[in-house]
């Protein structure tokens, strides 16, 4: 057992390290291509379990499958994770309270393999669809989600409030897909069978002991994840980042990244800011996002657009590194650094993102330059003072500025988004962002005076009103062209 609680980035650490000092023990098909060495318990089951890493890298915990089988396989225990922990827990390398869990996953198990499911293939085989009253509820808990189903074990509670304290015929409704080879997946029902099987409903709740299951033939698994986006409850609609977290975790995008990443959340944005505008190598074609209200196809398509910077994608998230990402790291920051990170594979870049991250998380306020700062940091918070907003900044006080709320905002204009809603305010916001990211890089400084800066156009006070308009209309045009050239320039 573990002395101390790790934090799970620790952990999970741990774990890998200690996996691959005994991985050359672990024998390997030799016509099997594309192989995973996958833990058979999962990792996130041993760190919410308390289970040493050092028991959880045994060789015995290890083995080599395909990357599709790892996939599907997901955080899911299977019948030899199962037959594992009861023989750890018979030699004490785990705590005895998994024993109650296991005992229970084995009686699901092997409820499952008790029950005759010969009429359910048959009148699914005959009609197409086939309802069964009363399936005893062990049996109903054994069938495995489907592989993009939402991360029921971060949605729960908002499910749970849902189905308040008194069971209804509804709540005990569930359905799934049934393959040809005879393999069952759950479809609906998922996050209630979660609920249900861990005890996490309200205490006065009566638990369903048998449920309703509609059966349903399947061509394929593109066909079982149709029927499963046309699913959706008034309640608990599946929402576009739900969905989007659903085929991430569906392609393995989801590990080692913040939990808002991991549940679809800012993705959206942040591809559209990626990807706008790029021609991968060797090809002539932009890559476009797909315009759809189809929920279900726009947040496949976010997903496959993560396949042309899903490791710029994950390096941001580690940069990051944290559950929640402060309101200051907006969705085009995000892409914008995502596009430097794909475009410059250099420290100095990787640097530059870090730092504009760690000094948006800071507490420095606006105007505030102090003198030990190095140029790129004094770059950078005059970058972040330009995309601040008034409900953003509080009344500060010092020499320059005396009590008032305020930004520096010189160019920007007040509506400037944060957001992908608008395309002529995005090309501007993401163009400043560019223009200071690339000031960095060349190791300039920015001036205090911005519209100086970019123009070379000094306004005073007695520059008269059309001739500010034009200078501010010609720098926002420069940083506009910054960042439609962006592609071209980097």
């Amino acid at each position: 057992m573990m002395t101390a609680k790790l934090t799970k980035e620790e952990y999970f650490s741990k774990v890998r390290f200690m996996t691959d000092h005994v991985k050359k023990q672990i024998p390997k098909k030799r016509d099997m291509n594309d192989l995973h060495l996958d833990h058979i318990i999962p990792i996130v089951f041993g760190y919410e379990n308390d289970i040493a890493p050092e028991i959880l890298s045994l060789p015995e915990n290890l083995q080599y499958i395909s990357k599709n089988a790892n996939l599907k396989k997901g955080q899911l225990l299977t019948e030899k994770s199962l037959k594992i922990l009861e023989s750890w827990i018979s030699e004490g390398k785990v705590d005895h309270k998994l024993e109650y869990y296991i005992k229970q996953e084995v009686e699901f198990a092997n409820a499952k393999l008790k029950y005759d499911f010969t009429e359910v293939y048959e009148n699914v085989k005959k009609k197409g669809v086939y309802v069964i009253y009363d399936l005893p509820a062990e049996i109903a808990y054994s069938f495995i989600p489907i592989d993009i189903q939402r991360r029921h074990d971060l949605r729960w509670e908002k499910t749970r409030k849902s189905l308040g304290h008194i069971q209804l015929p509804t709540h005990r409704m569930m359905i799934c897909a049934v393959y040809s080879n005879g393999d069952i997946e759950r479809l609906d029902g998922n996050t209630r069978t979660h609920i249900f099987k861990n005890d996490l409903q309200f205490p006065d709740y009566d638990k369903p002991k048998t449920w309703f299951v509609t059966f349903i033939a399947v061509r394929d698994r593109e066909h079982a994840r149709e029927i499963y986006h046309s699913i959706d409850s008034s309640d608990t609609a599946e929402t576009f980042a739900e969905k989007v977290s659903g085929y991430m975790h569906a392609k393995g995008y989801h590990v080692n990244l913040p939990i808002q990443f991991q549940k679809g959340e800012k993705v959206y944005d942040i591809a559209v800011i990626a990807i706008d505008g790029y021609v991968p190598p060797n090809e002539t074609q932009q890559v476009e996002m797909v315009k759809t209200s189809d929920l279900g196809a726009r947040a496949n398509a976010t997903v496959k657009c993560l396949d042309y910077f899903i490791k710029e994608f994950v390096t941001l998230g580690s940069l990051i590194n944290s559950e929640n990402i402060p309101r200051n790291i907006s969705s085009p920051l995000m892409g914008m650094m995502i596009r430097y990170l794909m475009t410059d594979k250099s420290k100095k870049c990787e640097d530059l993102v870090r730092t504009i991250i760690d000094l948006s998380k800071s507490k420095l306020a606006p105007f505030a330059r102090p003198y030990h700062l190095t140029t790129m940091e004094r770059n950078i918070l005059i970058m972040l003072d330009e995309l601040k907003t008034p409900d953003e900044v509080e009344f500060v006080a010092n020499h320059h500025v005396p009590y008032r709320k305020t930004t520096t905002r010189a160019i920007l204009p007040e509506y400037a988004t944060k957001t992908t809603a608008n395309t002529g305010d995005r090309r501007l916001y993401c163009g400043w962002i560019a223009y200071c990211m690339d000031k960095c890089l060349q190791d300039q400084s920015i001036e205090e005076d911005i519209i100086l800066d970019v123009t070379c156009i000094k306004l005073t006070d007695e520059t008269k009103t059309s001739d500010t308009n034009n200078t501010k209309e010609k720098a926002r045009s420069i940083l506009m062209s910054k960042y439609d050239n962006f592609w071209k320039e980097h």
